[in-house]
């Protein structure tokens, strides 16, 4: 081939049978302006102000929105326990169901509703506390269990209002609750 540029060519193939109706039930489509349809159900697209971040402030369950968090996300982990050993089978690694730590990190950003949730957040934080939290996902649940904020930044423009980077770490068991 020298001196001539390669060609590839793509034949062109029927899916697979099998492909062809799991694409059927997996199918993601649009409906119309924030609705997606998934098989034989519609979802309305969600707003990103209705994920709510509350806090327990007296440790009596009652939960209070904190601050006017503009942007919150949700993680979990789960780390995994290695089983393998020299008789697995075919040198692949192996795992223990069920095993390992489970962790969920909550962070966000925003700027405080009022002196009384700034003044709580950084008491909480000074402190070490533990305490209570919940985190609302609209139509789709509740988190919630006890974290513990292991960051807390303060920020600010010249011409802005002052903001803040807050991450709490899950410190004990985390239950969901789905609406």
């Amino acid at each position: 081939m020298r001196g001539s540029s390669a060609c590839i060519q793509y034949a062109e193939r029927t899916p697979h049978p099998d492909f062809l109706l799991n694409a059927e039930n997996l199918s993601l489509s649009r409906k119309g302006r924030g609705e997606i349809e998934r098989g034989d159900r519609t979802m309305a697209a969600q707003s990103g102000k209705d994920m709510l971040l509350k806090l327990d402030q007296t440790g009596s369950g009652s939960f209070l929105t904190v601050a006017g968090l503009r942007t919150r996300s949700l993680n979990f982990n789960a780390a995994s326990v290695d089983t393998t050993d020299q008789e697995s089978a075919g040198r692949w690694r192996e795992l223990l169901a069920g095993g390992g730590v489970k962790r969920a990190s909550v962070s966000g950003s925003g700027v405080f509703k009022d002196q009384n949730s700034d003044a709580t957040i950084r008491s909480l934080f000074f402190a070490g506390t533990i305490r209570n939290w919940q985190l609302v996902l609209p139509h789709f649940g509740v988190v919630e269990g006890p974290f513990q904020i292991v960051a807390l930044e303060f920020s600010a423009d010249h011409a802005g209002e002052v903001t803040f980077d807050l991450a709490l770490e899950s410190a004990g068991e985390v239950t969901f609750t789905a609406a």
